[in-house]
């Protein structure tokens, strides 16, 4: 099998970087935009937008000629729809920007995209974690994070993260194997790990709690492959609240997920609560992580789904 490469280096992310940026904390939690908690507390310019950020992330990704080559290497064939789940958020194209701050202070971005190919029957959603200008520093974050999901099953068939953070660079790849509940991936020693039925990584899990009903009081759990394990995520909803942002006040349930990893649960301390829009869509429009490094806030700032613009006035 021919394998595609992306230039990385084997250097780990020092102790101290990681104090800087609990990136595992996040990834754990099954959402990709805890990751712009990497931000040192430095004031910002505010000069820059999060479209010139943006602009300068490479968002290649691995080719459809190379994931064709993983799914005959591994005899993953694509095959029919294993169920039906109604969905609204892949029906028009979407671009979501959450600006994360650590405590008043500028950290970066997460700009989330997503479009369905019908032809296909599939969905592909990504998102990108920028740091700013200044926050880059001391420790810069450029990360590209992709997905293709299975349409009417809302389901992950192939996973890719292309990371750069600081001096560490990595490319990984998941390729699952749902029918035969298996994954696949360049992971070191766990290239294939057993896995239950419809396990998601933690941006198709994202898109598959739009496709819920969400009401107060509600609880449930949720397979998560990260990292070469597969993990539990439970969720607990909240009250329903009014959420004012820079780009409109909505209308919102709150959800706390809480991870359980190597027989324990994250402490107090380290909590994570999003907002997502009280209706069929459920937008992601805010996240409040509280953690022992401190507090970090990602609000949304900017929303374009099929004609429907909001924009934050200065972006």
């Amino acid at each position: 099998m021919r394998v595609e490469r992306r230039k990385m280096s084997t250097r780990p992310v020092t102790p101290s970087a990681c104090a800087a940026l609990p990136w595992g904390h996040w990834l754990a939690l099954a959402l990709p935009t805890f990751a712009l908690c990497a931000a040192a507390v430095l004031a910002d310019s505010g000069t820059e937008r999060w479209a010139e950020l943006e602009a300068k992330v490479d968002t290649t990704g691995f080719s459809a000629a190379f994931v064709d080559s993983l799914r005959a290497a591994y005899d993953v064939p694509r095959g029919a729809p294993l169920r039906q789940i109604p969905s609204t958020s892949f029906d028009q194209p979407e671009k979501i920007v959450l600006e994360a701050k650590w405590g008043p202070f500028r950290a970066g971005y997460a700009i989330m995209h997503s479009a369905r190919d019908s032809a296909a029957g599939i969905g592909r959603a990504s998102v990108i974690a920028v740091t700013t200008r200044v926050t880059s520093r001391l420790f810069k974050v450029k990360d590209f994070v992709r997905t293709t999901i299975d349409l009417p099953g809302l389901y992950p068939l192939f996973f890719e993260e292309h990371i750069e953070e600081g001096r560490y660079r990595a490319a990984r790849w998941v390729l699952y194997d749902q029918p035969d509940t298996t994954i696949f991936s360049n992971k070191r020693n766990k290239e294939r790990v057993n896995a239950p039925l419809f396990t998601y990584d933690y941006l198709s899990l994202f898109h598959y709690l739009r496709s819920r009903t969400l009401a107060p009081g509600d609880t449930f759990s949720l397979s998560c492959y990260v990292q070469g394990k597969v993990h539990e995520v439970f969720f607990r909803c909240g009250e329903r609240e009014r959420v004012r942002t820079d780009v409109g006040d909505f209308d919102c349930i709150a959800l706390e997920p809480r991870f359980v990893a190597e027989g324990r649960n994250f402490s107090r301390r380290d909590r994570v609560h999003l907002w997502l829009t009280d209706d069929p869509l459920h937008m992601l429009v805010k996240i409040r992580a509280k953690l022992k490094v401190g507090s970090v806030d990602g609000e949304l700032i900017y929303y374009r789904r099929g004609e429907e613009v909001r924009s934050r006035p200065d972006d």
